[in-house]
């Protein structure tokens, strides 16, 4: 995280309407099939309705070019090790516990 905010990454979007908050802070966008990035401050349209918002984490492939997915923002993850999603728990015993997951980088 210290490295976007070193070097924050700009994308740019039109077609907002003019002069209205477009995203928040901590709103989820899609760039590209399985790649959601977090929008790091509000977003105001200028008045010709094009927006520039940094995100995080930094852009690792192409931004697909269309309209810019804000909601169902899908992300692929996997379990850190196999054994990272075990939970001897037995229904109906209820219990919790915590997995390990990181993105699935392009390859």
């Amino acid at each position: 995280m210290s490295a976007t905010t070193e070097f924050p990454i700009f994308i740019g979007s039109r077609g907002c309407t003019a002069t209205t908050r477009a995203l928040r802070a901590g709103d989820l966008i899609q760039t590209s099939p399985g790649r959601a990035h977090l929008v790091l401050a509000d977003v105001t349209a200028g008045a010709d309705g094009h927006a520039s918002f940094r995100v995080a984490p930094r852009l690792r492939e192409p931004v697909t070019v269309g309209p810019l997915v804000t909601s169902n923002c899908r992300v692929r993850m996997r379990l850190m090790t196999d054994d990272a999603g075990a939970n001897q728990t037995v229904p109906p015993v209820k219990s919790s516990y915590q997995i390990d997951l990181c993105e699935v980088l392009p390859s």
